[in-house]
C-alpha cells in the first residue's frame, strides 16, 4: 500500500531536532506513505488510525543520519581481505582492482548488505562517491532498501597509482551527464545523481571544470576526495604551484555545490576555503 499509515506510538523520547529542538517524552509518529506527517505526546495522537501499530515504548526517537562517504559497491567485498599494514597505495590499488572484477549481480548484492548494514544502524541517507559502476542493477537495491542514496560516475583522466581506468574527457563529460539525466529524481526522489571525478589529483582541470558545468546545468551536485596529507600537498604543488583547496578555487570549481571528501590534514590557511564549500 504506497499510502499506508504507520504509527510509531509510546516513544520513550523523540528527538525532533525542529526548530525549537524539542525532545518529546512518551510520544508519537505518524507516517503517511513516505511522509511523516504528525509528532507529538502519545496521548494527543491516541486516537489517530494507523494501519500497522509499532510498539515504540523502549525506543528513543531521532531522524535518520547521513553519510556523506561510503563506498556501498564495494566495501563489504573487500573487508578484511587485505591486510592493514600495506602501504595505502598498495591497499587501494588492490581494492580497486578487486571492485573492477565485480558484475553487476554482485554489486547489487553487495549494495543492499551494505545498506542493509547502514539502515539498522540509523543511517537512511548515504553518498556512495562514484564507485557505483553498474546503477542499472543496484537501483532494485535501492528501491529494496528504502534509504536515500546520492550517485554518480567515477571518472579519472590522468594517470595514477592505484589501478583507476582512465577515460577521455569526451567520454567522461558524456558518462557524467547520463548518468545525472538518468538517476537524479529516480525513485520518487530518493535518488539523487551528482557528478563525480574521482580525486584532484587524478583530474585534469578540463574535468573538473566539466564536471562543475554539468553540475550547475542539471541543478545538481559534484563531489571529489581531496587528501590533503603533506605528500598530497607537496605534489600537488609541485604540479600547479598551489595547494590542492586553493588550485580548486582558482580554476572556478569550489562553491557551494561541491562536497570535498576525505579532506584530511588541514592547516589553519585553508580553513576558510573549506567553510566556503558549505
Amino acid at each position: 500500500m504506497p499510502n499506508a499509515t504507520v504509527k510509531i506510538e509510546n516513544v520513550r523520547f523523540i528527538l525532533t531536532l525542529d526548530p525549537g529542538r524539542r525532545i518529546i517524552r512518551d510520544g508519537s509518529i505518524i507516517v503517511e506513505g513516505s511522509r511523516i506527517t504528525q509528532v507529538g505526546k502519545a496521548t494527543d495522537l491516541k486516537d489517530v488510525p494507523a494501519d500497522r501499530v509499532i510498539d515504540g515504548s523502549e525506543m528513543v526517537a531521532t531522524p535518520g543520519f547521513i553519510n556523506g562517504h561510503l563506498h556501498i559497491s564495494y566495501a563489504h567485498a573487500t573487508r578484511g581481505i587485505f591486510p592493514d599494514s600495506l602501504e595505502p597505495v598498495d591497499y587501494l590499488g588492490n581494492v580497486f582492482r578487486l571492485a573492477l572484477q565485480m558484475r553487476p549481480e554482485e554489486e547489487y548484492h553487495t549494495s543492499l548488505l551494505a545498506l542493509t548494514e547502514a539502515l539498522k544502524y540509523g543511517t537512511t541517507t548515504i553518498l556512495d562517491p562514484g564507485t557505483t559502476r553498474y546503477p542499472d542493477s543496484c537501483i532494485k537495491a535501492y528501491e529494496e532498501s528504502g534509504a536515500r542514496v546520492i550517485i554518480g560516475a567515477s571518472v579519472t583522466d590522468l594517470q595514477n597509482a592505484v589501478n583507476v581506468p582512465l577515460i577521455s574527457l569526451q567520454d567522461a563529460e558524456q558518462l557524467m551527464e547520463s548518468t545525472v539525466k538518468q538517476f537524479d529524481g529516480a525513485l520518487d526522489g530518493r535518488v539523487r545523481a551528482w557528478t563525480m571525478p574521482a580525486d584532484v589529483s587524478t583530474s585534469s582541470k578540463e574535468l573538473l571544470q566539466a564536471a562543475k558545468r554539468i553540475a550547475d546545468e542539471n541543478d545538481t551536485r559534484m563531489t571529489i576526495h581531496c587528501v590533503n596529507s603533506p605528500q598530497a600537498v607537496e605534489a600537488h604543488l609541485g604540479n600547479y604551484g598551489r595547494r590542492p583547496i586553493e588550485w580548486l578555487e582558482d580554476i572556478g570549481v569550489l562553491g557551494p555545490n561541491l562536497l570535498l571528501a576525505h579532506v584530511v590534514g588541514l592547516d589553519d590557511s585553508e580553513v576558510d576555503c573549506v567553510a566556503r564549500t558549505d
